[in-house]
């Protein structure tokens, strides 16, 4: 379990730095830059949130499942590739956007799954709520994707 949330905290640390890269290196609205920059903080709370569930952990739970271990470690990787490919080309704002909303997609799949399955109740709530603002980062990305479209 303590692995899981750090690769978790990861994650969401990582997801911050790219919505703070794009805010920095897309060309795109000041509102969608100050939203890019906005995600970033709320990803980064997220990450702290995580952590904090980590430590206040006094002993590692029931296990975690191996296709939730995983798919998190995949989307880690993920993120980290998506880093590196922004320092070497910057992408458009759609493409962007389209980045963005399926990291946020496939995190909310993690996030509910994880509601679904973890213990301590805490830390379901914790995942559930996560999941709710996964949702939202990705319906507000998908309404800026369908203005510039």
């Amino acid at each position: 379990m303590e692995r899981y949330l750090h690769i978790c905290a990861q994650i969401e640390t990582a997801v911050g730095s790219i919505y703070r890269g794009l805010a920095a290196c897309v060309s795109c609205s000041e509102g969608q830059r100050n939203t890019w920059l906005a995600m970033a903080r709320e990803e980064e709370g997220h990450a702290d949130q995580v952590r904090q569930a980590a430590g206040d952990l006094t002993f590692d739970l029931l296990p975690v499942r191996p296709l939730a271990q995983r798919r998190a470690e995949l989307l880690l990787i993920r993120a980290h590739m998506i880093l590196m490919g922004m320092n070497s080309r910057p992408p458009r704002e759609e493409e962007a956007l389209t980045v963005g909303i399926r990291l946020e997609e496939e995190f909310q799949q993690i996030h509910a799954l994880s509601a679904q399955e973890i213990e301590p109740v805490g830390v379901r709530q914790m995942f559930a709520t996560l999941a709710e603002e996964d949702e939202r980062h990705r319906g507000r990305l998908q309404r800026r994707l369908a203005e510039i479209v």
